[in-house]
């Protein structure tokens, strides 16, 4: 009986134990041998990038990667997206300095060091962590907020979920919820704002949105195919390919081949090569290009190229080898070089990926020690044959490469050696050419100040100490934190809002001290969203009375002023200024060809009046002796309208005015009471 009990008891203990341990396990480990990188998905204007070898700004571009302590610049009037391989998101405007801190599965940090941006945060179980120079802000999965970093003040709005503004100052935790207004910060005091976005950058971001709502339709059978963390490039492949089952390695697999290539195609060929983190770095210039380029391998098969999709299984058995993981790589191409000569080609799944920085599992470390001890056999690259091989001038700076595409024979190959990675020994001077650097081919006049570079360091220092924070240890260490509540802003508590210090200037002057330069200090935030309102008309009146739509007339009150308005013509052209309303703020058709419509009003609407006030239709049979001017409106139409008071004699107004010759559009709206008198006559 005893044993009987001391059993139970052991297996209630071993029920709890792997109950708790299932609960505290509930998120999945972060694997930190994970290298991720983010894409620029989206660049209007000019985007820079520092590179810290040469200490200068280079121009980038779409599809470049953005990856770990990557610092970027917006120029004035730019725009920029970027998407993480864990799904989070962020939007920067023009004037904005970015640098990503940290991007592991769980985890995305970055630094605003100024200017405006948006986070997304569209995992199921991660976390954003946005810090600036005044404190941080933590971001549960699902939230979406916008920055505002100035250089005396910090707004933080919440546009979804609820995030968290953490002060460096006193380590004081304060809650920002969506719709509940918005937190401004500075050196001194925390306050609530009215938490309405920038108009102009909230219209844009909702595009943006729009967008990838539409695309997340078009996805297909992509999905089913690449991990989920890159589900955001599904999109690019449905519209440029598609899937086939092709038998590779003993099995039916589901391979992506692209369709709108050129004959002779060949991967790594409509791009360009740019040195990232010591690494030859493919630029695609192919909407399908970022993807395949960069995750995956390509196979080639019955003499076409197919992009086998990351993390894929290749063995036949249980336990045998598998394809390349979800690691992001630069370019997975081997070198080969003969004299000035020097070319590349896609590598297979297994093959060693050479390089100076630590990508992925499957990459092989280069450094000063091993170099000299690595031997390759040329002949054991599978698709050697189809290099593609070019003067060594011409690697960088160039966004083509069809016209140097090859087809080796054996003993063209024989004339070339492998090599791990390109420096010096292949091409003479490597270490000294600053295109090798270089995106694209523009070149920007203007780059941030000095300091600019000192707070890149300064947070690279930082980032070392914070990447070994998982996302649990992030969000405990935040919840522990005090929380307090912000106070209403009012007269006696001055808050300047947000505006940028560290503007951009001419090449020449980012090495003068920032005493000596000059800047317009306007708010970073231009115009905030203001109430609906309907349009109206805006003219000089004594007295604004709404207009009552024609169709809500009875038919009574208005038949003796159109039977006058057929015998007397309208009073003088040059008495009369018809107020035209603006319509703006739409995209609308309808709207569009409205504007159109009153600028093709005849010029005798162009005209000071003498003396105006406003009358709504109800007033008509209250001047019966009066002559009604108003300009054409739809019917329905809000506004006001104009009448004159002052009436010359009948004989001298059919002396003044005369029918303008002009033939009216027949898209053009006709005014009401003209519609109505038609109506009358039949």
């Amino acid at each position: 009986m005893k044993n009987l009990r001391k059993l139970f008891w052991i297996t209630v203990v071993l029920f709890l134990t792997a109950w708790f341990v299932s609960s505290a396990s509930s998120i999945p480990p972060e694997e930190e041998d994970d290298i991720l990188v983010g894409r620029i998905s989206y660049v209007t204007g000019k985007l820079l990038r520092f590179v810290p070898e040469e200490n200068d700004w280079v121009v980038t571009v779409k599809d470049s990667p953005f990856g770990l302590n990557d610092a970027l610049y917006s120029e004035q009037g730019g725009k920029a997206e970027f998407i993480m391989p864990n799904s989070t998101m962020v939007r920067i405007s023009g004037e904005t300095q970015i640098q990503l801190m940290s991007l592991r599965p769980q985890v995305t940090e970055a630094d605003i060091a100024y200017g405006m941006a948006r986070f997304y945060d569209k995992s199921s179980q991660g976390i954003i962590k946005a810090t600036t120079p005044f404190g941080f802000v933590f971001a549960p999965s699902g939230a979406v907020f916008d920055l505002y970093v100035g250089d005396e003040s910090l707004e933080v709005i919440a546009l979804k979920g609820t995030v968290d503004l953490v002060l460096d100052s006193d380590q004081s935790r304060y809650e920002v919820d969506a719709g509940q207004g918005s937190i401004i910060v500075d050196r001194n005091n925390v306050v609530s704002g009215e938490g309405e976005p920038d108009i102009e950058w909230d219209d844009w971001n909702h595009e943006r949105d729009s967008l990838w709502a539409k695309r997340a339709k078009a996805k297909g059978n992509s999905l089913r195919y690449i991990p989920p963390g890159l589900e955001d490039e599904a999109y690019d492949l449905e519209e440029n390919g598609r899937w086939e089952k092709i038998y590779y390695e003993g099995a039916y697999r589901d391979f992506w081949r692209p369709i709108y290539i050129g004959s002779g195609w060949r991967p790594y060929t409509v791009g360009r090569w740019s040195v990232y983190y010591g690494d030859n770095c493919w630029i695609p210039d192919e909407p399908f290009g970022y993807i395949t380029h960069h995750y995956g391998s390509w196979v080639y098969i019955n003499d076409l190229w197919y992009w086998m999709p990351p993390a894929m299984s290749i063995g036949v058995n249980a336990g045998s080898a598998t394809g390349v993981g979800l690691n992001w790589y630069p370019g997975r191409v081997g070198w080969i070089f003969s004299g000035t000569e020097v070319g590349w080609f896609p590598l297979r799944w297994f093959e060693p990926y050479y390089c100076h920085h630590h990508w992925g599992r499957q990459s092989t470390l280069i450094n000063k020690t091993n170099i000299t001890k690595i031997s390759i056999n040329i002949d054991r690259y599978a698709y050697v044959k189809h290099a593609v091989s070019l003067h060594s001038d011409r690697i960088y700076g160039y966004n083509n490469y069809k016209k140097y595409i090859k087809r080796l024979d054996q003993r063209t190959i024989e004339k070339f050696k492998a090599a791990p990675v390109v420096d010096n020994r292949i091409i003479s001077n490597f270490d000294k050419n600053p295109n090798r650097f270089r995106q694209t081919n523009i070149i920007s006049d203007f780059k941030p100040q000095r300091k600019a570079i000192n707070k890149i360091e300064h947070i690279r220092a930082v980032s070392m100490q914070s990447r070994a924070n998982s996302a649990n240890a992030i969000r405990q260490d935040v919840q522990r934190l005090q929380q307090k509540t912000t106070q209403a802003q009012e007269a006696h508590t001055p808050m300047q809002h947000p505006r940028p210090v560290d503007r951009p200037v001419y090449s020449n002057d980012a090495e003068k001290p920032f005493s000596g330069l000059r800047f317009d200090k306007s708010e970073i935030k231009m115009r905030e969203r203001p109430a609906k309102e309907q349009p109206e008309v805006i003219i000089q009146t004594q007295k604004t009375v709404p207009i009552t739509p024609i169709s809500q007339v009875p038919i009574e009150q208005i038949r003796k002023p159109l039977e006058r308005d057929k015998a007397v013509p309208p009073t003088h052209s040059q008495d009369i200024k018809t107020a035209v309303p603006e319509y703006s703020g739409t995209r609308g058709g309808s709207d569009r060809q409205l504007n159109k419509t009153h600028q093709e009003l005849p010029k005798r609407s162009q005209v000071q009046p003498s003396e105006s006030v406003h009358r709504s239709r109800d007033h008509w049979q209250q001047i019966p002796e009066q002559k009604i001017q108003q300009p054409a409106k739809p019917e329905g139409s809000g506004g006001t309208i104009t009448v004159n008071q002052t009436q010359p004699p009948k004989h001298q107004m059919q002396q003044q005015w005369q029918r303008p010759q002009q033939e009216i559009p027949s898209d053009r709206p006709q005014a009401p009471e003209r519609r109505m008198h038609h109506r009358m006559q039949k």
